[in-house]
């Protein structure tokens, strides 16, 4: 009886297990989120769209927070109900709102959008307060 080699038998599941991990999105262990509650009728939330949305995904902030859009109204139009949302110290009231959260706690809030520049400001001041993670080793050292 011919023996077969172990590894072309689960060649098919390797192959399996590798496109479902390369499809997979990645995700930093130690990124927080900035959760951006908006709607599609908001003249702000646009705003913010057109000066930063567009662009935030390739910014050093978005390593540390990737952007989460969160509707704030429900499909019947009802506003989306917040108030036991886990990890916001108060439910959200208005919109825009931008809530920086890690590990399942908000770490700081910007309410409402007047400019890019404001904004920056305001997430990199919030962005500080995010605990220090564990630096990488350099495996050279």
């Amino acid at each position: 009886m011919p023996t077969s080699n172990p590894n072309t038998l689960n060649m098919p599941l390797k192959i399996l297990v590798l496109v479902i991990a390369t499809s997979l999105p990645f995700k930093n262990a130690w990124a927080a989120e900035l959760l951006f509650f908006h709607d599609a009728h908001c003249g702000a939330c646009l705003s913010f769209e057109k000066d930063v949305g567009g662009i935030y995904h390739k910014t050093q902030e978005a390593i540390l927070a990737p952007l989460q859009r969160v509707e704030f109204y429900s499909e019947d139009g009802k506003i989306s109900d917040t108030t036991n949302m886990p990890g916001l110290t108060t439910p959200v009231a208005w919109i825009p709102s931008f809530v920086v959260m890690d590990n399942g706690r908000e770490i700081g809030r910007i309410a409402g959008y007047q400019s890019a520049e404001l904004f920056w400001m305001a997430l990199n001041q919030i962005l500080g307060q995010l605990p220090k993670k564990p630096e990488t080793p350099d495996p050279a050292q």
